[in-house]
């Protein structure tokens, strides 16, 4: 729980394997989020996408996307800081979350990661998440009416070893899944 040390350690881990997956040019880390249902404060309980006044959140129990699409081009525009003008237009551009155990003798028993199979969303709700600061989380929900079509694999008893990394955004338009559902349950 220590951001010095994620920041340090955790944040060179990712850039040297989210490059060596994706073979792409270059790695911004956007931030890290702690999770423990225990630690966090009644900030990050109540609102998990919030953040917690400690720096440790609640999981989150709903099923969502971290991003829309217009979101993550305003993001990906304020992250090139004017290099856009000088990049390809049409460059592609992915927003990647890294899902890890940080403690090094348990497994993950509960609050386990879920993500749901994109080949299976038909569509997609848009949904807005208010944040303390009153800024809006721009996010995509699924439809309750297509539950029993969506396909759906979790991650029991993840260890400090092991990680998975998931699609937030991906701005190919012909990329078979742009966005990864989650959730913690």
């Amino acid at each position: 729980f220590d951001p010095e040390i994620v920041e340090k350690v955790y944040y060179a881990e990712m850039k040297t394997q989210i490059k060596r997956l994706t073979k792409c040019d270059d790695v911004v880390i956007l931030g890290h989020l702690a999770r423990d249902a225990v630690a966090a404060d009644r900030r990050g309980k109540d609102n998990p996408f919030a953040g917690g006044g400690n720096g440790v959140n609640g999981y989150v129990s709903v099923v969502h996307t971290d991003f829309r699409m217009e979101k993550a081009y305003e993001l990906a525009r304020r992250l090139s800081k004017g290099d856009a003008d000088k990049r390809d237009r049409n460059s592609r551009f992915m927003f990647i979350n890294a899902w890890r155990n940080v403690d090094s003798k348990d497994p993950i028993y509960n609050n386990t990661l879920a993500c749901c199979d994109g080949k299976t969303v038909q569509s997609v709700l848009p949904c807005d998440v208010r944040l303390p600061d009153g800024k809006t989380a721009q996010q995509y929900r699924l439809s309750v009416a297509e539950a029993e079509n969506h396909r759906w694999f979790y991650f029991p008893h993840m260890t400090k070893e092991e990680c998975l990394y998931f699609v937030q955004y991906d701005s190919d338009p012909l990329s078979p899944c742009r966005y990864c559902f989650h959730t913690a349950f």
